[in-house]
């Protein structure tokens, strides 16, 4: 079974990462993200292909998240 993984933007900064769910290691970053269809490009790119769309992180709107999955 492969590991969770999950996306994070951060919509100030326009950073975008990829994390293991389980471990917490960074297994992707980009940076210069300034909208969503350009994190979703930025996925596309990266090797990652999405399950849903960006969920608002409670308590910190200005934060992003969505499971991701590795593209063979």
């Amino acid at each position: 079974m492969s590991a969770l993984l999950t996306a994070h933007w951060n919509t100030v900064t326009g950073a975008l990462w990829v994390k293991c769910t389980s471990s917490g290691d960074v297994i992707a970053d980009v940076n210069g993200v300034v909208d969503e269809l350009g994190a979703y490009a930025a996925l596309t790119s990266a090797g990652f292909s999405r399950r849903a769309n960006w969920l608002i992180v409670p308590g910190a709107p200005h934060l992003r998240s969505l499971d991701v999955t590795r593209t063979a």
